[in-house]
């Protein structure tokens, strides 16, 4: 039978392994020990893989556990998270998604992605343009009523980031 060695001790000593100056544990990585040891044991397996054996951060891993809590984690959301920022898109369009859609629904972020702007108005006129509106100089588009009316109810625009609401 092979022996696999514990994966608390794995993670501890690779903590531990961290130290200041003068050879105390920086005060910061002791809390991760402690963090660490007070796991389910499910849950420390699998942050086991994902820090030793995939190379995932330890603090990535437990900000997301603090903020989105072991179901999340554990189902793979996280992964797909990391998948999403390392394929280029700005981290900051991933929480403006999951905030405004739930972190149980990351899986369809790139479904609903459709990119970042700095004021409905260009949005609007995204919009005008992917559909070859051409408007004359002297017309005037109001952007918020345009939005209001029309947009908002297929779209969402959290933190800068436009998103489709049919994902």
């Amino acid at each position: 039978m092979i022996s696999l060695p514990n994966p608390t001790s794995v993670i501890l000593e690779m903590i531990g392994a961290q130290t200041s100056p003068d050879g105390s544990f920086i005060v910061t990585e002791q809390t991760n020990a402690e963090w660490v040891q007070s796991l389910p044991p499910e849950v420390l397996v699998y942050l086991s893989n994902l820090v030793n054996d995939e190379g995932y951060p330890l603090e990535d891993c437990r900000q997301f556990v603090e903020d989105y809590g072991y179901r999340y984690f554990t189902d793979g959301s996280y992964e797909k998270w990391a998948e999403l920022t390392d394929d280029g898109y700005d981290n900051e369009a991933v929480v403006a998604f999951v905030e405004d859609n739930g972190i149980e629904n990351i899986e369809y972020f790139e479904d609903a992605y459709c990119g970042e702007f700095g004021s409905i108005r260009e949005v609007v006129e995204n919009f005008m343009d992917n559909f070859g509106v051409d408007v004359p100089s002297f017309v005037v588009i109001d952007h918020e009523a345009t939005w209001e009316r029309n947009l908002r109810h297929d779209y969402t625009f959290e933190g800068g980031y436009l998103f489709n609401r049919a994902w």
